[in-house]
């Protein structure tokens, strides 16, 4: 059992909730003396020049896996992992001005980070970079809490933290004051499907009946129940493309095409439109369910989200459940 709590605001983070910016070192060579970078801390810096290259020092006592974000990127910003040994082991480069993510194992002792632009900087703007240890099991990646009168919706992702698969048996949702006490504690809602060995997937829970006062300044935080299920057969291959979007004010209308090459039918797709902000926050999700796509075939419909405007950013991932093949 574990859990996270986390204050979300918009996409945007705090000056609580980063450090202070420092001039980085630019080369591998200077790194390797610098101060290594907390754990689980934000730390926020800029890209000054054209050649800028920002190197951080990451340091653990034992090989772990790691969840590391670059996000809040003013122009179009790289992340690339090192070894020890100065060897690139894996880089993150999406383009534009969304989050890039690695999901990686560390060894025990140093690897570093190296953060540059791609495509233009502004030195008045600074980015977040920021990793974390995640515990053993399922535990709460990231959440957000939307707000309304007396209610609230609490949405984010579970992260699976192991070599098996791990469905969500219920999850606790506990309601935090001001003053660090829980005042409202509740069980259940929507999970997501099994989660693959180093996965996600996506819950929402909505609770009402609450005091206004108390959603308006009111943390939470969410405790998923983890159990290992039996290895899956191999998923089907699908690949979903998105048509177009429609913006609707608020809403977007994403209209796509899935399809698969299995030779068997899919009995169940299940099409995510998901909106992360600016750290890669899961902030929106729904879902439209596609049956009985044909073997070899495709399908086209479309899921609808929040708007998201850079750099925000609305992803399409399509799904077969475990038991829907």
């Amino acid at each position: 059992m574990a859990a996270l709590v986390l204050t979300v605001s918009g996409s945007t983070i705090s000056a609580g909730e980063a450090a202070a910016a420092t001039d980085r070192p630019g080369t591998l060579a200077a790194a390797r003396t610098a101060k290594a970078i907390p754990q689980g801390t934000w730390v926020r810096n800029t890209i000054s020049s054209r050649g800028d290259v920002d190197w951080y020092r990451v340091t653990l006592t034992a090989s772990r896996r790691a969840l590391i974000t670059l996000g809040s990127l003013p122009a179009d910003y790289e992340l690339a992992l090192f070894g020890a040994d100065g060897r690139h082991v894996v880089t993150s480069s999406h383009g534009g001005r969304r989050f890039e993510s690695l999901s990686v194992r560390l060894p025990k002792g140093d690897s570093f980070l190296r953060v540059r632009s791609t495509s233009g900087y502004d030195a008045g703007d600074s980015y977040v970079l920021r990793y974390r240890t995640p515990r053993a099991g399922v535990s709460t990646m990231s959440l957000r809490a939307i707000r309304s009168d007396t209610s609230v919706q609490v949405l984010g992702e579970f992260f699976n933290n192991s070599t098996s698969w791990q469905g969500v048996s219920e999850f606790q949702v506990e309601m935090i004051n001001s003053s660090g006490k829980v005042i409202r504690r509740w069980t259940g809602g929507i999970a997501g499907d099994a989660i693959p060995p180093y996965g996600r997937t996506y819950f929402s829970s909505v609770e009402t009946g609450l005091s206004a006062k108390a959603v308006r300044t009111a943390t939470f935080r969410v405790i998923p129940e983890g159990y290992v299920v039996p290895t899956p057969s191999p998923r089907p291959p699908l690949t979903v493309k998105r048509l177009r979007t429609k913006v609707d004010g608020y809403y977007s209308v994403h209209h796509f095409t899935v399809s698969t090459t299995s030779t068997k039918r899919v009995g169940e797709v299940w099409v995510y439109g998901l909106v992360y902000d600016a750290v890669g926050r899961l902030s929106y999700w729904d879902v439209t369910i596609i049956e009985n796509l044909k073997a070899k075939g495709s399908a086209t419909d479309l899921v609808i989200t929040e708007t998201a405007r850079s750099p925000r950013v609305t992803i399409l991932r399509a799904i077969a459940p475990v038991n829907a093949v």
